[in-house]
C-alpha cells in the first residue's frame, strides 16, 4: 500500500516542518518520513559519510593474515571432528583448508615485501 502524502515536498538538505507521509511497519507501527525522497535522503547520508568519515587503506598483508589464520582455525576443528585418519586422505576438506593457509600466507608474505622500501 503506497503512503498518503500530505503537505509540500521539500528539497535536499532542508529540513521539512511537516510530516511528508505515514506508513505502517509490518509489525503494525506508525512510521513518519520527512523530507524528500528516499533517493535523495540517500544521496545526502552518502555525501555527508563522505565527508565526515575517511576511510583507511585496505591492508592487504593484514587481510591474507587474517584468511590464513581462519583457515588454519577450520582446518583444526574439522580435523577434531573427523579424527586424524580422514582428515589424512587426499581429498579431505582438511587438505582443502590446509591449502587455503598456505597460499594466504604466500600472498600475505609478498604484500608485506611489497610495503617495505
Amino acid at each position: 500500500m503506497a503512503p498518503k502524502t500530505t503537505g509540500k515536498s521539500s528539497t535536499t538538505g532542508r529540513k521539512p516542518s511537516t510530516v511528508k507521509s505515514t506508513y505502517k511497519t509490518a509489525g503494525g507501527a506508525q512510521q513518519y518520513v520527512r523530507g524528500a525522497t528516499s533517493g535523495e535522503r540517500l544521496d545526502t547520508l552518502y555525501k555527508a559519510q563522505k565527508t565526515a568519515l575517511r576511510q583507511p587503506k585496505f591492508n592487504k598483508a593484514l587481510s591474507d593474515s587474517l584468511s590464513a589464520a581462519t583457515a588454519a582455525d577450520n582446518s583444526r576443528t574439522i580435523k577434531a571432528i573427523t579424527g586424524k585418519k580422514r582428515a589424512a586422505a587426499p581429498d579431505s576438506t582438511v587438505k582443502m583448508y590446509d591449502r587455503f593457509e598456505k597460499q594466504d600466507m604466500a600472498r600475505a608474505r609478498k604484500a608485506l615485501a611489497k610495503k617495505k622500501p
